[in-house]
């Protein structure tokens, strides 16, 4: 089969920077991945992506080219993690 190129965009919503952004994706055992975009960590049928940092509103495209044995559905997990930061301001009107 010709291998096709797919793209799993990451993006952050929200209007705060996100840091420690991880993607992974794990791909059916049938399937054969021959390249990454950038390049991610492989194990076990699992593609691993470190992004960093997101800033608001960014989007990362990862590309991976797949081959299948055979015509029909192929069934991809696609997991992110990330960490957050909160903060707050303080009015002192008399400090101690």
């Amino acid at each position: 089969r010709e291998p096709g190129e797919y793209t799993l965009t990451v993006r952050n919503t929200c209007g705060q920077p996100v840091q420690k952004v991880v993607v992974q994706v794990r791909v059916p055992k049938d399937a054969t991945v021959s390249a990454t975009a950038p390049e991610a960590k492989a194990a076990d049928g699992v593609y691993l992506w470190e992004v960093g940092t997101l800033e608001p509103r960014a989007a990362r495209p990862l590309r991976l080219t797949v081959a299948t044995p055979s015509r029909g559905d192929l069934g991809c997990q696609a997991w992110v993690t990330f960490t957050g930061t909160a903060g707050m301001t303080v009015a002192v009107q008399e400090p101690k």
